[in-house]
């Protein structure tokens, strides 16, 4: 009796499957084209239709995709086509949304581009460097009311050196990877905002080994390493033919630092030494420019990137194993002003 009912059960919700479907099916019949609320028109027939997109056949056989959220309303047999809109009543498929957002934003992007940056550290009173920075960065981002990012730049450029000496064209390299967290709220129809947190790690190398400033000092490698957290928010604004402007505002939580100066570069008799920074913080701010264009898009983002850091702990220098003296990382600050240029699929 049981097995019976199971199959009585089974064959109603196959039933219920099949009716519903004949109804989705003549309700696509009955539908002549679509209004968008932009005011166009589109006329053809309809291939897919659910709460995210309308896929409608026109009549040249080119079929196009259309977001839901963008159609007005649906144009049913007998309808003048002079006047092809419909009223809401007569409308089919779910009610409209009364606040959307028009800001295209793919559930899946990937990003790579170039990225061209003028750098300046120094240590107050002690030290400087300054000069240019080059390199490529790449992102992938998700998108589904919640957000997700992660991203990475690689970048290297020369940098001059000037204390009681100088020294020209020393070689850096700086590698950082991020990954971020938020929520995308839909303000109006073309405004987005995304508050996010997340995790990021900066490497930096400055390599003076093997030169000598104009004093005659010998130089030696230099490692940072910074460990901080990104929160901040990021404004969309759709303004139409394609065009997205962005605003982006961060505060960087730092975490950690850890500096390793390899002494023994300059002498093989000292030690290395490794001193940990345990407070500061970063700022960032951009402007994005993006052309969609199809599936793809291109963008310029000028920015700028500020960290101060604090004076590190002490540790200990030694001189063929025997204590030398004492050192530290002075108290630091950096700025960074650059233009990224992405293309995005």
């Amino acid at each position: 009796m049981k097995r019976f009912n199971c199959i009585i059960s089974f064959s109603a919700i196959i039933a219920i499957i099949i009716f519903s479907c004949s109804i989705s099916f003549a309700q696509f019949e009955t539908i002549r084209g679509i209004k968008l609320k932009d005011g166009s028109v589109v006329f053809g027939k309809i291939l897919k239709m659910n709460t995210s997109e309308v896929i409608i056949q026109a009549n040249d056989g080119k079929a196009s995709a259309y977001r839901y959220d963008n159609v007005q309303s649906f144009i049913k047999e007998g309808n003048d086509e002079s006047a092809p809109a419909v009223s809401k009543e007569t409308a089919v498929g779910p009610p409209e949304k009364t606040t959307t957002a028009k800001v295209p934003i793919n559930h899946h992007t990937w990003e790579i581009g170039p990225e061209l940056s003028y750098i300046e550290y120094q240590e107050p009173d002690v030290m400087r460097e300054k000069g240019m920075m080059s390199g490529i960065g790449a992102a992938y981002s998700y998108h589904n009311n919640i957000m997700l990012k992660a991203d990475a730049k690689l970048s290297y450029g020369q940098v001059d050196y000037q204390n009681s000496g100088t020294l020209k064209n020393i070689d850096d390299y700086m590698l950082e990877i991020r990954a971020v967290g938020g929520y995308d709220f839909k303000l109006t129809e073309s405004l987005l905002l995304t508050p996010f947190i997340g995790f990021g790690y900066r490497y930096l190398i400055d390599d003076m080994k093997g030169r000598v400033t104009s004093t005659g000092a010998r130089g030696y490698l230099r490692e940072s390493n910074y460990f901080y957290s990104p929160v901040g928010v990021t404004i969309l604004n759709d303004f139409k033919n394609s065009w997205i402007f962005g605003l982006t505002l961060e505060y960087d939580l730092f975490w950690k630092g850890r500096q390793k100066s390899h002494l023994s570069n300059a002498n093989a008799a000292y030690n290395d030494l490794e001193n940990n920074q345990n407070s500061g913080y970063g700022l960032r701010g951009s402007l994005l420019i993006r052309k969609i264009a199809g599936r793809m898009s291109y963008s310029f983002e000028p920015f700028i990137i500020y960290w101060t850091i604090d004076k590190s702990d002490v540790q200990n220098i030694t001189y063929n194993g025997a204590l030398w003296g004492y050192g530290w990382e002075p108290r630091n600050n950096s700025t960074e002003v650059g233009l990224k240029f992405n293309v995005g699929f």
